[in-house]
């Protein structure tokens, strides 16, 4: 291996029209999916960007105890336990987000 590196540097002839091509063609690949991956990645931020505005807004809805929250029982059975709690959902405005809150002290075996 160390031999074949000598030898071509030691060459004078340099590369060749095809392995110019080659290298350039090869280089042009990995640009082209370097790019991709960067578009992806951009187009995947902006989603979680947007996800986290109506997260923020539904927190800080349940936070400030607005009155368009709704108020409701949930009954949670699991083989034979039940149990009942108080709960309220908040919305994130535009109705794409639901977060729902209880008190865990409330909560009672039926």
């Amino acid at each position: 291996m160390l031999k074949a590196i000598k030898a071509k540097f030691k060459n004078s002839k340099g590369e060749t029209l095809a392995e110019t091509l080659v290298a350039i063609v090869l280089l042009s690949l990995v640009s082209v999916a370097l790019a991709a991956m960067i578009g992806s990645s951009s187009n995947m931020n902006s989603s979680a960007k947007k996800y986290d505005e109506k997260l923020d807004r539904a927190v800080a809805a349940m936070e400030s105890n607005d009155a368009s929250a709704l108020d409701g029982t949930a009954t949670v059975t699991i083989g034979s336990d039940t149990v009942s709690f108080k709960i309220k959902m908040h919305t994130s405005g535009d109705d794409t987000m639901k977060l729902c809150a209880y008190d865990a002290a409330e909560a009672n075996n039926a």
